[in-house]
């Protein structure tokens, strides 16, 4: 399914509308979120725009090459009076901030994610898109801006990262196709965002995997992928394990359906991140655990013990994986 323009333009003209717009990223950014968000900044900035973008996080550091700026200050919001979500299907996404968006005089959204039951005042909201910065693309077309290299780097790099450099199952993969290649056009630097995004590996990578892979245990018959970091190595390897998207690091292994990974950011607090193959939607086991995302690729948390939570877990898939 393309984008639906003529819904797409309503969200575009209360963008056209309003002239101080916050834009919100979702917690732990991605390439996706901070392209699309970045992308649109400029857009919006070039219209004579106040805009801002907010995110509760700081920008990675193998993000960094991106180049977008975050604020975290609640009390920068009160300048702002149109609140945007971009790659984030309800306002919880945004973490500390969903009180204030909450609140907000106008919500928009713009998002690719499974559709939540949250209500905003104008969206655009379509599962069957690759990416936000797919759908961002069409928006900047729908404001009347015209590309620079700058925002076409941002736009390729989201849309090459959530395809998978085009090898993610998709409802729409000729649109994503002519979009990068549009970006290519309009001077997206392609090298930079490849070898940033898919080759760059820190020095220690090899004892990174090797200590990843003596975490990881398989289930129902080799169905199954899970690895639990405890906090203690998630503290002594912070870096190496937030800038290393884990899920990934398995992809794929014969006979695996579903990738589970489980880090103790804090005692007591894992943070979850699923992948899954074909018709295993791991989004609806993400909705039970306070997150959300794709059908084959989602996120999520668990409040207990290493071994509750491995307990629980393996009873979602149990089921699913047969």
């Amino acid at each position: 399914m393309s984008v639906d323009k003529k819904k797409l333009n309503k969200v575009a003209q209360e963008l056209l509308k309003a002239n101080n717009i916050a834009l919100f990223c979702h917690q732990d950014p991605d390439e996706d979120a901070l392209g699309s968000c970045g992308a649109l900044k400029i857009a919006l900035k070039k219209l004579g725009k106040k805009v801002e973008i907010f995110c509760e996080d700081k920008v990675k550091d193998n993000l960094e090459y991106l180049g977008v700026k975050l604020c975290d200050s609640k009390e920068e919001l009160k300048y702002f009076d149109t609140f945007c979500l971009v790659d984030g299907c309800g306002a919880y996404r945004t973490g500390s901030f969903e009180s204030y968006f909450d609140k907000a005089s106008k919500r928009l959204c713009i998002d690719h994610h499974q559709v939540e039951e949250y209500t905003f005042d104008c969206a655009y909201q379509d599962p069957s898109c690759s990416s936000a910065s797919d759908i961002v693309v069409e928006v900047i077309s729908l404001l009347g801006v015209e590309f620079d290299s700058q925002m076409a780097t941002l736009l390729y790099a989201g849309i090459t990262a959530d395809t998978g450099r085009f090898l993610y199952p998709s409802s729409t993969p000729e649109d994503s196709l002519n979009h990068a290649s549009l970006m290519i056009k309009f001077g997206a630097d392609r090298d930079k965002v490849n070898f940033n995004c898919f080759r760059r590996k820190d020095k220690d990578y090899p004892l990174f995997l090797k200590r990843f892979l003596k975490n990881t245990k398989t289930y129902f018959d080799g169905k199954v992928f899970f690895t639990t970091i405890r906090h203690r190595e998630y503290s002594k390897y912070k870096d190496m394990w937030e800038n290393n998207n884990l899920p990934k690091t398995l992809d794929w292994v014969d006979g695996c359906e579903v990738v589970v990974v489980a880090v103790e950011k804090e005692k007591g607090y894992f943070h979850l991140g699923f992948r899954s193959i074909g018709d295993i939607n791991v989004g609806n086991i993400a909705r039970k655990f306070g997150g959300g995302g794709h059908k084959n690729a989602s996120g999520g948390e668990y409040f207990g013990s290493p071994l509750a939570m491995k307990k629980t877990l393996l009873g979602e898939f149990k089921f699913l994986c047969r």
